[in-house]
This record gives C-alpha cells, sequence and structure tokens, in this order.
C-alpha cells in the first residue's frame, strides 16, 4: 500500500499519557506515534520504555484489535538507536543499552497485529522495529501486511558501520519464526546511499 495517511478521526490523546510518543485510539484501532521529531524519532531509552508499557497496555484493552505505529513528521519513522545515550561508555554498556527493556520481546508477545506505518527514514533499530512488526496466526482479515509505506521510504541497517550486532529485529524477521512479509513474499525497498549524516 501507497500514499497511506494516518487514520482520520482518531480520538485525542489517551488516558495514557507519555513524554517521547503519542497514544490515540478509536476502536478497534491505536495509533502510537514516535513523536521526537527534532531529533528524527530516534529512540532513546525512555522512548523504548514508553514503547514497552504502551503495546502491553493496548494489549491488555479488549476493544483495541489492531496497533500501528508511526512516526512523527515527514522525514523519518525513525532512525533508530538514540547514538548520543552511547557516547563515554563500553561496548558492553552500550550492548546492554540496545538490549534495554525487551522491546522486540513485547512486540513478539503481542496477540494483535502491529502495523509499521513507515514515512521516510527507517534506518537500523527503525528498521527493526518495522520488520519485526507482525501479524498474528490468524489476523482480522482487512490486515493485509504489517508494513505499509509512503511513496518514498528510506530503510537502511548500518551492519558494517554500526557494532551492535547482530540486528534482533532482523534476525527474529529472518529465523524460525518469519513474519507475514516473508510468508507472501512481500517486502519494502529503498535506494542506499552513502551520507555522513542525515
Amino acid at each position: 500500500m501507497r500514499g497511506l495517511k494516518s487514520p482520520r478521526g482518531l480520538a485525542p490523546p489517551s488516558p495514557m499519557q507519555f513524554e517521547t510518543i503519542l497514544v490515540r485510539s478509536q476502536d478497534p484501532t491505536a495509533l502510537i506515534t514516535l513523536n521526537r521529531p527534532d531529533k528524527l524519532n530516534a529512540m532513546s531509552m525512555v522512548l523504548k520504555e514508553e514503547l514497552i508499557r504502551a503495546l502491553h497496555e493496548l494489549d491488555a484493552n479488549e476493544t483495541t484489535r489492531v496497533v500501528v505505529i508511526t512516526g512523527a513528521g515527514q522525514k523519518a519513522f525513525t532512525a533508530g538507536a538514540d547514538i548520543h545515550e552511547f557516547h563515554g561508555r563500553t561496548p558492553m554498556e552500550q550492548w546492554r543499552m540496545y538490549e534495554h527493556g525487551t522491546l522486540y520481546d513485547a512486540v513478539d508477545r503481542m496477540s494483535k497485529p502491529i502495523l509499521a506505518m513507515i514515512n521516510g527514514y527507517c534506518f537500523g533499530g527503525g528498521l527493526e522495529l518495522a520488520m519485526a512488526s507482525q501479524c498474528p496466526r490468524r489476523p482480522p482479515r482487512e490486515v493485509r501486511d504489517s508494513r505499509v509505506h509512503s511513496t518514498s521510504p528510506r530503510p537502511g541497517a548500518p551492519v558494517r558501520t554500526d557494532p551492535l550486532r547482530p540486528r534482533d529485529g532482523l534476525r527474529r524477521q529472518g529465523g524460525g519464526r518469519p513474519g507475514l512479509s516473508r510468508k507472501t513474499r512481500r517486502q519494502v525497498d529503498g535506494p542506499l546511499r552513502s551520507r555522513p549524516r542525515i
């Protein structure tokens, strides 16, 4: 699906109030927006913790049937991990921060479909989050795929330049529990360019 716009008619932010994400709900759909547009929605420790909590609460909400995750603004779904938080830390400390909160475990355990609505840059941990988004074995009829994107998605995984390996979301997508896109041979791709910074 191309040119997808944010769901209309969504209610104001729910009682779940967060610092780095927005949660809006119009039953049966819940929309989670990664809300750090000035940082290209980079996933800080706080953002990951809040995202995990929102997923847990929405999974427990009986009236929510589908969860959509997107990024604020037009530039990025998310640029991935907030590497500024890694400065001055050892590689082991960086790895522990990267694994902190088991975000992909929270996504894996969801009993409801999670759709990644990709807009613009989708790098590193952001690509992992999009790849980890999934449908249960028997998704609602209206859910066709777990990743939808704008007309100009820019996905990328800096495997050679980022020492935080292996990529958990990508490993799960390619491992023993493939997502719906692999089962249907659907995938999201985009041009790759080498740039010093976004």
